[in-house]
């Protein structure tokens, strides 16, 4: 299972793994881990890790965070 956050508000549930270039297609380019999830051990939160070279607009659900954000598994 994997969910994003995207920039407008919405918040997408979907089932599976995403591959890597389904996880680079879902953030918009290169991706790049900004949080750790403490309490789903394997589970991080990314981003486009030129989001804001690239003008992103602001993502609601994190601070100082831009663009669409995926939450997955990485092992």
């Amino acid at each position: 299972m994997y969910i994003i956050f995207k920039a407008d508000g919405w918040i997408i549930s979907k089932e599976g793994d995403p591959t890597l270039k389904e996880m680079q297609e879902i953030v918009g380019g290169l991706v790049e881990a900004f949080e750790v999830d403490e309490e789903n051990e394997g589970f991080v939160y990314l981003c486009n890790e030129e989001g804001l070279l690239l003008g992103l607009p602001p993502n609601p659900h994190f601070k100082e965070i831009v663009g669409d954000v995926l939450y997955c598994r990485m092992e």
